[in-house]
């Protein structure tokens, strides 16, 4: 996608891993064994510092000062809406969310498709 920059969504998420007295007392599918762990979206700091890494400090506070637009998309329709929120915490007010998918865009008969090569 021309002018595109990749910012995969699990960059504004981290996991966590349950205490093992908490753990023990929870009830998982299968018996599962092992670590017990969750994830969650960074605290506000967190996501500004994983999207100063991705877009660099400038263009962040283009992005949040409105003076540069994001459309956030994905693959599947699910993922993009973590990016939307995160950048929607931060305060930035140009955010769109292309909330169809990519594929489900290809799917139309009508869609263009441009493949350069």
């Amino acid at each position: 996608m021309p002018y595109a920059i990749s910012l995969p969504f699990n960059a504004f998420l981290e996991t966590h891993t349950v205490p093992e007295h908490i753990a023990s007392k929870v009830v998982r599918p299968g018996g599962q064994e092992g670590p017990y762990t969750y994830t969650r979206l960074r605290s506000t700091q967190g996501i500004l510092t994983a999207l100063e890494e991705a877009l660099g400090p400038e263009r962040t506070q283009e992005v949040l000062q409105g003076k540069r637009q994001v459309v956030t998309s994905c693959g599947s329709g699910m993922t993009a809406g973590i990016v939307w929120l995160g950048l929607k915490l931060l305060g930035a007010e140009r955010v769109g969310l292309y909330d169809e998918s990519w594929m489900g865009y290809a799917m139309r008969p009508e869609s263009k498709i441009v493949k350069e090569e």
